[in-house]
C-alpha cells in the first residue's frame, strides 16, 4: 500500500491440515506480483486472464490488487486507484475491471492449477459521501447461495478508533484505542469491535468461498494487533496468507507471525522484508559477504512462513527502498533460496526468458519452503549459496564466484554483460555415482547435522588423514525423514580404494559414530550397515566423446532424453524409419528412449553430453530397430562384428559419413554407446543416409525448389543435381528439402 509516513531430498509432501496452518509446509510453489503502482492498462484482469497460459507454467499463485469498488469508482467509472482506499467489500466492479471478468479471471487460473491471493485491506475503510459513512451490504452468492450481510454503525462510529485522526475534523468515533499504528489515510478500524470481527469475518468468507480466491495478503498489518490477524484466519481457513510487515527486524517480523498463532498455531505467512533489507544493501553495492544475513529464510525453523521478495509496488516507487543494480542476480538469489518466492511484475517482463529457467529448476529440484541450505559461503569474489531439493540441488553463485568447483552442476542461466554478477546451477543426480570416481552415501540419524567421512584401507586414508575425516554433502531426505548425505573422494587412481568406511557426526562416541562397514563404491548406508548400491553412470568414454560440426554420429545411450534435454543439445537426434536399395532414411525426434539406437547430427563442436556424466543407468537392455529388413542397434560395451553367411554387419565411420562393411575374418569394432547396422538380405549394402526433417544447416539464405531436383551444399551454393550422387564427394547435401548424406 502506499505510505503516508516514513520507515517485507524431501520425498513426502506433508498433507495440509484442515486447520488454518498460515501457510503449507513443504511448499514448493512460485508466486508473482501481477501489478505495480499505476500499472492499470497493462494487468486488469482481462489482460491477465489472456497470458494464464503461460504464467501458470511457473506461478503458482498469483497476487492481485483490491478488486473492491472504491467510494471514487461508485460515482465515477472512469477514475482509478490501486484499491487501498476500500470502500464496498461484497462489490467487485472496478477499474482493473467488472466483477464477471474478476470471476472468470480466478475461475480460469484454478483451472490451470494457480491461485489468484487477493489484497485483503481492512486496518482502514474510507467512507462513501464522507469520512465514514461505511456502505452496508447485503449480497446473495451464485456460487455458495449463501446471503452475506455487512452492517456498519453509522450513527456513534463505534467501528471506527478512537484515535483515528477525523477526530480532529468534526466526527467523533466511539471505538476503542488503535492496538497497532495510525495510519493517516482513511478510518482506521477497531478490531476489538465485535461487529467489525463479524463483518471482517464475512469479507473473507466471501472473498474465498463465493469469489474463489486462494488467500489473502493482508495490507498493512503494522496497523492493528497481529491476534486480529490470527482470529480471522482460524475462522476462515485460508490456504495461503501473508502479511505485510515492514520491518527489518528479524525479531519484529517473527514477533507478529507468532503473535498471529491461535492454539499455539501460527496463522500466517510475512514477507520477508529483513531478507528484503539484506538484498537491498547487497546488490546495490556488490557487497557480498552480507549474503550471510538471509533473513527469516534462511532460518529453517521459519523459513516455511518466509514470502520472499526483491522489490513491491511500494519499494519500487522509491530509489532508495528499491533494488536499482543486479536486479536478475538478487532475483536469481530468491529463486535459490528457501521460503516462497514472489517475483514482481516489472522484473518478470523484464527478465522473463531467463526467470522461467531458474522457476523451472527450482521446481524440478523439488526446492521448497522449508528445504535445507548446505552450504553457504564468501568465495572468490562472490558468494555461493546451496540449497538441497526432495529431487536435486540448486547452487546459485551471487558476484563473480571464481574457482569454485561446479562439476556435479548443470548451468541454467548465466550473467551477461547486461545482466551480471549471478550464475544459477541445477546438480545433475546426486543419487548416482560415477564408476572411475569414489563415492558413499549416508542415511544420517536424526539429530546428527556435521557428518563426516573416515574412509581407509592398509595403505592410504582418503579423508585426509586426520579425524573425524571429510565433510559430507547432504544431497537429499529418505522417506523416513532422515538426510541423505554424499562422500565424495574424488577419482580413482591406480585401482587404490577404501575397504572400510565410518561416518561420523563430528566426533566420536556413542551416538555419533557408526558402525565400521567394508566399502562399497557407490554405496548407500545407514548406521549398521550397507543396505544397497546406488545406480552407476556410464563410463567416461560416453560423456568424455567429443562431437564436430556438421558430421553425424551414432549414440545409444542408456537412459532417456527428455524433450527439454533433446532441445538443449549442440545438434539433432534422428530415428531411423525407413530402409531402401542401400539408402537409410532418419526422422528428427523430440525426445529418446533408453538403449535405443539414434544418429546425431551435431551443429557445433564439443563434448555434446558431457552435462549428462551423472544421469543414472537406467534398467533394461539394448534395443533395435528393424526395417525391411535392416537392422539398427546399439551396444554399451566395445564389440568386434564379424560378418558370417547369415549376416553382414555394418559399422559407421564418423569422420566422413561411410560404412564399413564387416569382413567374416577381422571385422570392425564398434564403440561403446555406438550403433551399428546388419542384415539378413544377401548382397545388401548401404550407400547413403537421409535425413528427413528441415534444411537447417545452410548458412546462407537459400529458396530450396523442392520439385526441380537441384543438390545444394551446406553453405547454399548449387552443386549439381539429383541422380548425380555419385559425381559428389562423401559429405552432407540438401536435395529436394532434405539432408543426404553421401558417404562412398
Amino acid at each position: 500500500m502506499k505510505r503516508f509516513y516514513t520507515f517485507l531430498l524431501s520425498l513426502l509432501v506433508l498433507p495440509i491440515s484442515m486447520i488454518a496452518q498460515g501457510w503449507p509446509a513443504n511448499y514448493g510453489g512460485v508466486m508473482l506480483q501481477g501489478f505495480y503502482w499505476d500499472s492499470y492498462s497493462e494487468t486488469t484482469w482481462t489482460k491477465l486472464t489472456e497470458q494464464s497460459d503461460t504464467l501458470s507454467k511457473y506461478f503458482d499463485l498469483i497476487w492481485v490488487p483490491n478488486s473492491g469498488t472504491t467510494s471514487s469508482y461508485y460515482y465515477n467509472n472512469s477514475t482509478t486507484s490501486m484499491g487501498y482506499d476500500p470502500c464496498f467489500w461484497l462489490a467487485h466492479n472496478s477499474c482493473w475491471g467488472t466483477e464477471g471478468s474478476l470471476r472468470n479471471m480466478i475461475s480460469t487460473f484454478k483451472s490451470k492449477g494457480t491461485g489468484i491471493i487477493e489484497d485483503v485491506v481492512i486496518n482502514h475503510k474510507n467512507g462513501l459521501t464522507g469520512w465514514c459513512d461505511f456502505p452496508n451490504e447485503s449480497v446473495t452468492g451464485t456460487n455458495t447461495a449463501k446471503t452475506y450481510t455487512l452492517t456498519w454503525d453509522n450513527t456513534n462510529y463505534s467501528g471506527i478508533c478512537n484515535n483515528d485522526e477525523c477526530n480532529s475534523s468534526g466526527y467523533i468515533t466511539k471505538g476503542n484505542a488503535d492496538t497497532g499504528d495510525n495510519f493517516n489515510g482513511y478510518r482506521d478500524l477497531d478490531h476489538t469491535n465485535s461487529t467489525v470481527q463479524t463483518n471482517v469475518k464475512t469479507y473473507l468468507d466471501f472473498l474465498l468461498n463465493e469469489l474463489g480466491y486462494a488467500g489473502f495478503r493482508y495490507d498493512m498489518v503494522k496497523g492493528y494487533s497481529s491476534y486480529y490477524t490470527g482470529i480471522y484466519n482460524s475462522a476462515s481457513n485460508p490456504t495461503y496468507s501473508v502479511g505485510e510487515y515492514w520491518d527489518s527486524s528479524y525479531d519484529n517480523t517473527v514477533g507478529w507471525m507468532n503473535g498471529t498463532k491461535v492454539s499455539g498455531v501460527i496463522q500466517s505467512a510475512a514477507f520477508d522484508f529483513p531478507l528484503k533489507y539484506s538484498i537491498n544493501n547487497v546488490f546495490n553495492n556488490n557487497t557480498w559477504s552480507g549474503l550471510g544475513n538471509k533473513g527469516i529464510a534462511g532460518d529453517n525453523g521459519m523459513s516455511r512462513y518466509a514470502v520472499t521478495f526483491v522489490d513491491n509496488h511500494d519499494t519500487y516507487r522509491n530509489s532508495g527502498d528499491k533494488v536499482n543494480n543486479n536486479v536478475l542476480a538478487a532475483n536469481a538469489f530468491i529463486l535459490a533460496m528457501p521460503g516462497t518466492p514472489c517475483l514482481f511484475w516489472p522484473h518478470w517482463t523484464a527478465y522473463q526468458s531467463e526467470l522461467k529457467k531458474m522457476i523451472a529448476a527450482r521446481k524440478a529440484a523439488g526446492v521448497n519452503n522449508q528445504s535445507i541450505i548446505t552450504y553457504q559461503q564468501e568465495y572468490g569474489g562472490g558468494y555461493v549459496t546451496i540449497v538441497s531439493g526432495s529431487k536435486k540441488r540448486i547452487m546459485v553463485h551471487s558476484g563473480y564466484v571464481s574457482g569454485y568447483d561446479t562439476d556435479r552442476f548443470k548451468a541454467v542461466s548465466v550473467g551477461t554483460s547486461e545482466n551480471p554478477n549471478y550464475a544459477y546451477y541445477i546438480s545433475y543426480n546426486d543419487m548416482t555415482y560415477h564408476p572411475n570416481y569414489l563415492t558413499a552415501y549416508f542415511e544420517a540419524p536424526s539429530s546428527w547435522t556435521n557428518v563426516k567421512c573416515w574412509a581407509w584401507n592398509e595403505s592410504t586414508n582418503f579423508t585426509g588423514g586426520s579425524w573425524p575425516g571429510a565433510l559430507c554433502t547432504r544431497v537429499g531426505t529418505a522417506g523416513n525423514g532422515n538426510a541423505i548425505w554424499r562422500w565424495d573422494g574424488g577419482e580413482i587412481s591406480n585401482n587404490n580404494s577404501p575397504s572400510k568406511i565410518i561416518f561420523n557426526n563430528g566426533n566420536s562416541g556413542d551416538g555419533n559414530q557408526s558402525y565400521e562397514m567394508s566399502f562399497t563404491n557407490g554405496g548407500y548406508y545407514n548406521y549398521t550397515a550397507q543396505t544397497m548400491t546406488m545406480n552407476p553412470t556410464m563410463s567416461s568414454t560416453g560423456y568424455d566423446r567429443i562431437f564436430t560440426a556438421d558430421r553425424t554420429s551414432t549414440v545409444c545411450l542408456p537412459f532417456a532424453l527428455s524433450e527439454s534435454d533433446v532441445a538443449s543439445l549442440a545438434g539433432k537426434l534422428y530415428k531411423m524409419t525407413g530402409y531402401a536399395d542401400g539408402v537409410i532414411h532418419f526422422t528428427k525426434v523430440s525426445s529418446t528412449e533408453a538403449y535405443k539406437p539414434y544418429l546425431f547430427l551435431a551443429n557445433a563442436g564439443g563434448k555434446s553430453f558431457n552435462e549428462y556424466r551423472w544421469t543414472a543407468i537406467e534398467n533394461g537392455s539394448v534395443a533395435v530397430d528393424e526395417i525391411n529388413g535392416m537392422h539398427f542397434s546399439g551396444t554399451m560395451e566395445r564389440k568386434n562384428l564379424v560378418s558370417n553367411s547369415n549376416t553382414t554387419y555394418f559399422g559407421y565411420k564418423e569422420s566422413d559419413g561411410s560404412f564399413i562393411q564387416a569382413g567374416t575374418t577381422n571385422g570392425v569394432n564398434v564403440s561403446s554407446y555406438r550403433c551399428y547396422f546388419y542384415t539378413s538380405i544377401a548382397g545388401a549394402k548401404l550407400n547413403s543416409i537421409v535425413l528427413d526433417d528441415s534444411t537447417t544447416g545452410i548458412s546462407a539464405p537459400v529458396s530450396i525448389n523442392t520439385d526441380n531436383g537441384i543438390v545444394y551444399g551446406v553453405d547454399g551454393r548449387v552443386v549439381g543435381t539429383a541422380g548425380s550422387n555419385a559425381k559428389l564427394d562423401k559429405g552432407i547435401y540438401i536435395v529436394k528439402g532434405k539432408k543426404v548424406i553421401i558417404s562412398k
